[in-house]
């Protein structure tokens, strides 16, 4: 393992993955415990997009956007993982790059095995082109990027 790496392995939460309910609250509680991002640069809003089922994104707008987006794929191994513990990952991104960021709330695996995250990420990337105008991007600049299991 690359020492670098190596040196962040004792930060990281032990997770039964036999118990996805249980690894969802420690990595959740986990999460809780980063410093808030300022979003005070930031108009933040939580929509559903019509899918089958409805996809929960939050959508993350710099003020004065440069006209880009990036759908945004939370970590988690498809196991872990919501729009409340992406959210200072999101935030920052939106804030640093200037571009709006729409966070995605995934189906997660074991409940909703393979290939229902990826159709979830496809509706909300589909969701995001269509709605352009309305969010202000220009549809030739939306990125796909994520952490972990969403990169």
């Amino acid at each position: 393992m690359d020492p670098e790496l190596e040196a962040f392995i004792p930060f990281l939460p032990p997770l039964d993955l036999a118990d996805p309910v249980a690894a969802r609250k420690v990595f959740a509680e986990r999460a809780a415990s980063v410093p808030a991002p300022d979003t005070s640069g930031l108009e933040i809003e939580d929509r559903v997009v019509p899918a089958d089922p409805e996809v929960p994104v939050r959508i993350y707008r710099p003020h004065g956007a440069l006209g880009g987006a990036l759908v945004w794929l939370h970590g988690g191994g498809g196991v872990f993982g919501d729009l409340d513990t992406e959210h200072p990952w999101a935030a920052r991104l939106a804030s640093q790059s200037g571009a709006v960021v729409v966070s995605v709330a995934y189906r997660l695996a074991p409940e909703h095995p393979f290939p229902a995250a990826l159709d979830d990420a496809y509706a909300a990337l589909r969701w995001t082109a269509g709605h352009a105008g309305e969010l202000g991007v220009d549809p030739a600049r939306i990125a796909v990027g994520g952490h972990s299991a969403g990169g």
